[in-house]
């Protein structure tokens, strides 16, 4: 891994960012972020490639290494699954699934929670199931309810604890 591979890498990550995040939440119809191969990032590979080429015949060394394009591709591999709709589909359910789904006949409660780090999951590991996180990522907010909590001793109900001045 050289510092040239890393720059390139950080310059093609915000390319493929923007490419994943403009294909899949603007347009909202091509999923191209969480393939396995995905295409944005083979393509990427794929001109990369060709400019490395290029540069063989044009300034020999100035031309990228194999161990540079593949730590190139694998920073797009890694960005783009994160800039992906596919990673919060799968990510966000899992955090607070095991939460919510926690019941007297599956024990998860006995079973797992004494076992998750608190900094992995955004509900409280030491207390009991269907906490509020896990049922409002469910079942989602009723009107008002995320705004009755927001303000809860607040003085003036701006959301700030205290009444922010």
């Amino acid at each position: 891994m050289t510092v040239r591979s890393v720059l390139i890498g950080i310059v093609c990550i915000a390319l493929v960012c923007l490419i994943v995040a403009w294909a899949e939440l603007v347009t909202g119809q091509i999923m191209i972020g969480f393939l396995q191969l995905p295409p944005v990032v083979v393509a990427a590979l794929f001109v990369l490639t060709l400019l490395t080429k290029g540069m063989r015949r044009l300034a020999p060394r100035l031309a990228l290494r194999p161990s540079e394009l593949v730590v190139i591709y694998c920073m797009m591999l890694i960005a783009s699954m994160v800039a992906s709709r596919g990673l919060m589909e799968d990510l966000l359910p899992s955090l607070v699934g095991v939460n919510y789904f926690a019941n007297p006949g599956n024990r998860w409660e006995e079973f797992f929670f004494s076992n998750i780090p608190q900094r992995l999951v955004p509900w409280d590991v030491a207390g009991g199931p269907h906490q509020f996180v896990a049922s409002a990522f469910y079942e989602g907010l009723q009107e008002g309810s995320w705004r009755a909590r927001s303000t809860r001793g607040s003085k003036r109900g701006s959301g700030c604890p205290g009444g922010c001045g």
